[in-house]
């Protein structure tokens, strides 16, 4: 016949199940501390989800996608942005998706033309048109550059290419022209990123990027 537990063996086992309770309760403590600090980093932004990343002092956006190259391998690019997704209210107005592949074009190229004379003096201008060609370069775009005026064009030797002379070419065109407000524009094989006066370039090309990401999607 079994002994009877005395109370010191009651007690024992009691604050063992205690202890064993307690290190259960830190083990899911941490494993929902751990989901809720990796997620606080992760959001979704229509439907890409974004991870939020610093390098040093700088704070990045991060999306990662895949996608055929023109040798046919699969590559990932990496699409770092500085400005939230979700707070760039930098606007789109479009009568139609941003497309640069499509059968009815020899070759996915594009041309940059700018404004020369009407945009507006903005310490980000630079970085922000290079960071839009590298955009479609590392996406296998061909990448050609152009001057929307015309005497500066024959001046400098640049190419004078707007929207309206080049239509009969059937080539995508970019404008980054100066303008009342920060907007995106799309018509037809158009793309006009204007620059206000707040010289929001670097969100205004961010939301281009985005914009033609999210059409490639549907």
């Amino acid at each position: 016949m079994p002994s009877k537990k005395t109370k010191q063996e009651n007690k024992v086992e009691k604050d063992l199940m205690k202890v064993i309770g307690f290190f259960i309760f830190l083990v899911v403590l941490f494993i929902v501390a751990s989901w809720f600090f990796k997620n606080l980093n992760h959001f979704d932004y229509e439907g890409l989800t974004f991870t939020k990343e610093k390098f040093g002092e700088l704070t990045f956006y991060h999306y990662s996608y895949l996608f055929e190259n023109k040798k046919g391998q699969i590559t990932e690019y990496n699409l770092y942005l500085r400005t939230n997704p979700s707070a760039n209210n930098v606007p789109v107005y479009a009568e139609n998706d941003i497309v640069f592949k499509s059968p009815s074009f020899a070759e996915s190229t594009a041309f940059i033309t700018i404004d020369t004379l009407g945009l507006p003096q903005c310490t980000e201008s630079f970085a922000a048109i290079g960071t839009l060609s590298k955009f479609l370069a590392d996406n296998q775009i061909t990448v050609k550059s152009g001057n929307m005026n015309e005497s500066e064009a024959s001046i400098q030797g640049h190419n004078y290419v707007t929207c309206d002379n080049t239509k009969a070419q059937n080539v995508r065109v970019i404008q980054i022209v100066g303008g009342n407000e920060s907007r995106i524009d799309i018509n037809g094989s158009c793309y006009t990123i204007s620059v206000g006066e707040d010289c929001k370039i670097m969100q205004a090309i961010e939301k281009f990027e985005l914009q033609t990401i999210l059409d490639a999607r549907t």
